[in-house]
């Protein structure tokens, strides 16, 4: 594809992709902005898995002190022993209530009104959620625990 760009960096042996795509996705579709380009970047480690929007990120991550490991945030260590992880399973953990003040951050001013008014209500209580899925012989189970505090 035209416009592509695929890099890879690696940290303590841990390789990290980045794809960059045009900021038209092909056959016409909808542009993402003026100067806008798509990007997303990974890595799989022995332990780990991180998905970003930018290589930076997911380096930010790979080289993070384990004493500031996610597995020391009270909210992910109760929703996931919830879900009943985490040893010899696969666990996803959103942190709700971040990802929705990125999304408010970014909100243009004429957009924010009715997000305040209309959308903004229902997301306040969400804060995060955690999924765990073991493996059981040829069966997956997976459980999802969402956290839901009184809103404002």
């Amino acid at each position: 594809m035209p416009g592509l760009v695929v890099d890879e960096a690696s940290v303590d042996g841990t390789t990290i992709v980045s794809v960059e795509l045009p900021a038209a996705l092909g056959g016409g579709g909808p542009p993402l902005g003026d100067s806008s380009r798509l990007r997303i970047a990974w890595a799989v480690g022995a332990e780990v898995v991180v998905v970003a929007p930018e290589a930076a990120v997911v380096r930010r991550i790979l080289e993070l002190d384990p004493s500031a490991s996610l597995a020391r945030d009270g909210r992910y260590a109760t929703l996931v022993a919830r879900a009943g992880g985490p040893g010899g399973s696969r666990t996803v953990f959103l942190d709700l209530a971040r990802l929705r003040a990125l999304v408010e951050e970014q909100l243009e001013p004429a957009e924010r009104a009715r997000y305040e008014r209309d959308i903004r209500p229902y997301l306040l209580p969400f804060d995060a959620a955690a999924a765990v899925t073991r493996t059981d012989g040829s069966l997956e189970r997976s459980i999802l625990v969402v956290r839901v505090e009184e809103a404002e």
